[in-house]
């Protein structure tokens, strides 16, 4: 999927896993997490080995400068898989160009065509850029649940 004359959108294989891992350190700092580099590419390549995620990329001349990152899963309710849209980063350097959108409607046509009804993402209650975006591109705020979570890694 071509996004403009220097950018496109692709899936992650895994020789981008270096590339991604430098992405994905920048995503971890920007939340106030430590990055080693190394655990980084390890957990990236054990994900794709075990097809447990998807990662979407847009590259400029084959170089990962954003990245999203999905993870399946079912509903009960609905008799349906779905797929949680855990992680969506764009190098700083490349912000404000669309690729935050791009990367949002490739997963959406991606998971689609997975037989997904929905994906579902969660994000900070202060990060008003990103939900003006998520509004934007048809994404709704739940209304009608409560999520919670149970830490159980101190």
């Amino acid at each position: 999927m071509v996004i403009s004359n220097s950018y496109s959108v692709r899936s992650a294989q895994p020789e981008d896993v270096p590339g991604i891992a430098m992405l994905f350190a920048a995503y971890r700092q920007f939340y106030g997490l430590p990055s080693d580099n190394a655990q980084l590419v390890e957990f990236l390549h054990a994900r794709m080995h075990a097809g447990d995620a998807h990662i979407l990329l847009a590259v400029e001349k084959s170089v990962p400068v954003a990245f999203t990152q999905l993870y399946p899963g079912w509903c009960s309710l609905a008799l349906a898989r779905y797929f949680i849209l855990y992680d969506l980063y764009v190098d700083q350097a490349h912000r404000r160009k669309g690729l935050g959108a791009q990367l949002l409607t490739a997963a959406a046509h991606w998971a689609r065509g997975q037989g997904a009804d929905r994906l579902e993402l969660a994000t900070g209650v202060n990060n008003k850029a990103a939900q003006a975006l998520y509004r934007q591109l048809g994404w709704q705020r739940d209304h009608e649940y409560y999520y919670f979570n149970l830490p159980l890694v101190r």
